[in-house]
């Protein structure tokens, strides 16, 4: 699924297609098991790219103050 558009990815998520860009533009977050079903979907060959990538997600739900 490299390089979808997001048309495609909606259909990865069990969420509506309204969600989708709403989560690519940080109007919403993702929930961890959403963000692995799209890493293994866009099948990244980076073994060190999920692990990092589920940190930022994390990290972005904490409170800043």
């Amino acid at each position: 699924m490299s390089g979808s558009r997001e048309s495609s990815a909606h259909t990865v998520l069990p969420t509506t297609s309204s969600r989708t860009p709403q989560i690519e533009n940080a109007k919403s977050g993702i929930r961890l098991v959403d963000l692995r079903t799209l890493l293994d979907a866009y099948a990244l060959t980076d073994p060190t790219g999920p692990a990092q990538i589920e940190q930022l997600a994390k990290d972005a739900r904490k409170k800043g103050w």
